[in-house]
């Protein structure tokens, strides 16, 4: 078996209880790929195929984020799953202004608990309905 995204969770929660601005950027983006690689790896178990040969080098993170948004049942995480993108665009490329605060990198990783939460209501039925970048 490979790389389980979700332990991604467990680096961002241990991050986030740090004291260093660069940590807590670094929790926010953990958060977020444990999130991304989870669905994106459930995308692919179901189809019988390695995440690479669904989405080959593409990453997608806005395909991805429409098909949440449009899909039942996972309209209902579209708002926490906007909220992890945000803290982590921010983490990663908002340098000016006010710092990345370890509140927000508690904020990131308590968004993706609960996404990574409200996974267990789906099935591989759901997961079938979000789509790779070329439809399949």
């Amino acid at each position: 078996m490979g790389f389980e995204p979700e332990l991604f969770l467990q680096t961002a929660q241990r991050l986030a209880k740090s004291s260093t601005e660069a940590d807590h950027r670094t929790a926010a983006g953990r958060a977020y790929y444990a999130v991304y690689g989870f669905v994106t790896q459930q995308m692919a178990d179901v189809r019988g195929v390695t995440r690479s040969r669904l989405f080959g080098r593409s990453s997608n993170h806005r395909d991805l984020q429409r098909q949440i948004a449009y899909t039942m049942p996972f309209k209902k995480i579209i708002v926490r799953y906007n909220s992890l993108i945000a803290y982590r665009v921010d983490a990663d490329y908002v340098y000016s202004g006010p710092k990345f605060t370890k509140r927000r990198a508690e904020g990131a990783v308590k968004d993706a608990e609960a996404v990574l939460a409200s996974f267990a209501d789906f099935d591989d039925d759901d997961f079938k309905k979000l789509r790779g970048p070329k439809g399949n």
